[in-house]
């Protein structure tokens, strides 16, 4: 409940403050970054970390074997600039708002595949995301490998039990973003593991 509470004020000072929409108001946020040789994982981390920015965030699948090292450099410039020298050096890459999320994601085939027949209704996020995970790997190869999240600290945590709903019909992108629900504060992630040599899917909060 407090963090749903938190969200919505959060949400009105970004439109109140600027007269902005929330999307706008984001992609406009004054960020000063500067990474050498970094990934674009590495960015994003940034962007939540220093500027607390709610940016999901899906790796492309060619690089999950291949050494990224991105350059960049922005001194109170904004989030749009961030991402806009992100898709200059990857330009494989989109950014958007996917359900009411932020998110950094590739254009790949495979996240914009539709889902139907999802059975998934005010469930607890993580055990949504569970059931969501099953039914992609069912579905398609592609989704085989895909580790699902592994609970860390409080299990009662609102991170873990927040109730999310899904819509039976949808792309794979915004089911992913569904997970998220109301919550402004939450973010995913799907990035390669190399420990494991596969790729897993995990949450955040930002603040």
């Amino acid at each position: 409940m407090v963090y749903l509470i938190l969200a919505f004020l959060l949400s009105l000072s970004f439109q109140q403050g600027s007269g902005q929409s929330r999307p706008e108001a984001l992609l406009n946020r004054r960020v000063s970054i500067e990474l050498n040789k970094a990934t674009v994982y590495d960015v994003v981390v940034a962007l939540r970390a220093q500027h607390a920015i709610p940016l999901s965030f899906i790796q492309s699948t060619r690089s999950f074997n291949a050494k990224e090292a991105i350059n960049i450099k922005v001194s109170n410039g904004t989030v749009r600039e961030v991402l806009e020298k992100i898709r200059s050096t990857a330009p494989d890459y989109r950014y958007g708002f996917v359900e009411g999320h932020f998110v950094l994601y590739p254009n790949e085939p495979k996240y914009q595949r539709v889902i139907d027949s999802v059975s998934i209704r005010e469930m607890e996020r993580l055990k949504a995301t569970y059931s969501y995970l099953d039914a992609l790997r069912a579905r398609w190869p592609e989704f085989k490998e895909l580790m699902a999240p592994a609970m860390k600290g409080y299990p009662k945590a609102p991170l873990y039990i927040e109730p999310v709903s899904i819509r039976p019909r949808g792309t794979v992108l915004k089911g992913f973003a569904q997970l998220l629900g109301n919550n402004q504060f939450v973010t995913f992630t799907i990035f390669y593991w190399a420990k494991a040599n596969r790729p897993a899917f995990v949450f955040d909060v930002v603040r």
